[in-house]
């Protein structure tokens, strides 16, 4: 399989080694852009890019979803496409977090009516991404289940501890609520949580952990559909009861703000700036992904 790097049409240096910026837009308001770079990107052969992680070395990832390909970008080197090995049948790739040391836990989501998803985990080693373990998610203990290509959108990790946050979404007494899963990485105590969605009709599709005080964890969280595109913010208490019901504020609005309106699928912040990856391979959409990156106050 072979990477294309497309260039974008601006003479400005890049923030991303070897990808030129197709373009910027100017922002100022509080709570929505202020700047806006579209880094195109185009995988020969690839059924759409999910996903965003960053690692120790300053390089982001994303996945293949129906290709099971690990995709290293932009840290000083050629852009790299890792097998998957073995590939797991009947299921896509949708989320990627970078543990540290070349392991990545991948979110993962199937076609089939279910109570739970996988995150699998792999080691980046002599030019392919072996599968070293998996865990199970069970969207049944918050009373969710999943349906059909709704599965594990976003993962994130922070030290020792992983963050999994699904698509499927249950309504309890007018809220519309999704399932959100913490553990430390090795371990098997899972302990799940529902999430406050903050519009009507929006569902998360990528997450990015980071410290908070304490024991516990601040989450970006994209939180889009056709009509709804915007960053939210959550915090995690590890320690809290199963169940718990978590808040979530609007950071940064995006719906309007990118031309095209693309599918937003991965999240990470990092040099000052958010970083989203766009799903080419959805409906009728097709042709290159996209790395967007969105200056604004929540972003530095």
């Amino acid at each position: 399989m072979a990477f294309a790097i497309l260039a974008g049409c601006a003479a400005s240096a890049s923030v991303i080694p070897g990808v030129a910026p197709e373009g910027s837009e100017a922002r100022g308001d509080v709570g929505e852009p202020e700047r806006v770079m579209r880094f195109p990107l185009a995988v020969e052969g690839a059924r759409g890019l999910s996903g965003l992680g960053f690692d120790e070395n300053g390089a982001f990832w994303t996945v293949s979803e129906g290709d099971w390909g690990l995709i290293r970008l932009g840290d000083h080197r050629p852009p790299e496409i890792f097998q998957v090995n073995p590939a797991q049948e009947g299921l896509d790739l949708e989320g990627v977090a970078s543990l540290g040391g070349g392991r990545f836990a991948l979110a993962t989501e199937s076609r089939d009516e279910r109570r739970s998803d996988r995150v699998v985990f792999v080691r980046v080693q002599q030019g392919e991404a072996r599968v070293e373990g998996e865990i199970s998610l069970d969207y049944g203990e918050v009373g969710v289940s999943a349906s059909s290509n709704r599965g594990l959108e976003g993962i994130c990790s922070v030290g020792q501890s992983l963050v999994a946050v699904g698509e499927p979404v249950v309504e309890r007494e007018g809220e519309r609520l999704a399932p959100v899963f913490v553990w430390r990485d090795g371990g098997s105590a899972v302990r799940s949580y529902l999430l406050r969605l903050t519009t009507a009709t929006g569902k998360i599709s990528g997450v990015w952990c980071e410290p908070a005080s304490g024991q516990s964890l601040r989450v970006f969280a994209i939180e889009r559909h056709y009509e709804v595109m915007r960053i939210v913010e959550f915090q995690v208490e590890p320690g809290a009861p199963v169940g718990t019901v978590l808040d979530a504020s609007l950071r940064v609005e995006l719906q309007g703000e990118i031309e095209g309106d693309p599918n937003p699928e991965g999240l990470v912040r990092a040099r000052g700036r958010f970083w989203i990856m766009t799903d080419n391979w959805y409906g009728e959409i097709s042709g290159p992904s996209e790395l967007i990156a969105v200056e604004t106050a929540a972003s530095r």
